[in-house]
């Protein structure tokens, strides 16, 4: 039997940044106000190739003076490694679709641990569309003019240089 290759593997991850904060106030009785914003960023590692550094950023928060449970602030970085061989669509559907859902299943389970140990509660993230994230990311902002930075499995000590899908 014949073992073949996953188009894309990940090989690390770390949580990046944690900030979580219980919402004095708060009415269980109502619903909370909060609201989720979802930001992925794809990097080329330079000198790996088919390697690449996905940063996803997630925000969990309501309104001032909103019924909101919590205040939470995450980000994970990833590296993943992409097939050579894989035809390029399915690379690129790869890197710029199941990389980030794949940290946001981590992303997930961090959240939901974390507000399990606040005084109101778990919290389950919802679902997300990458695919239309990433595409109106790449309408609403300019290419970058070069993707050259240095990256490493530790985190990120400057602002990196995104890519954007085509």
């Amino acid at each position: 039997m014949s073992e073949q290759k996953p188009p894309l593997l990940l090989s690390n991850y770390f949580v990046e940044k944690l900030d979580y904060e219980a919402v004095p106030g708060f009415n269980p009785a109502e619903p909370g106000a909060e609201v989720m914003a979802v930001d992925p960023d794809v990097y080329p590692v330079p000198d790996k190739p088919d390697t690449f550094m996905v940063r996803l950023r997630v925000a969990l928060a309501g309104p001032p003076k909103s019924n909101s449970r919590c205040r939470l602030i995450l980000s994970l970085v990833g590296f993943f490694q992409a097939d050579a061989k894989a035809p390029e669509k399915l690379r690129n559907d790869m890197v710029f679709g199941n990389a980030p859902l794949i940290l946001f299943g981590i992303a997930r389970q961090v959240a939901a641990e974390t507000t399990a140990n606040g005084p109101y509660g778990k919290i389950i993230l919802g679902t997300v569309n990458f695919t239309e994230i990433f595409r109106h990311k790449a309408v609403a902002l300019p290419k970058p003019d070069s993707a050259e930075f240095s990256v490493s499995d530790k985190p990120a000590s400057r602002p990196r240089k995104r890519i954007d899908r085509v």
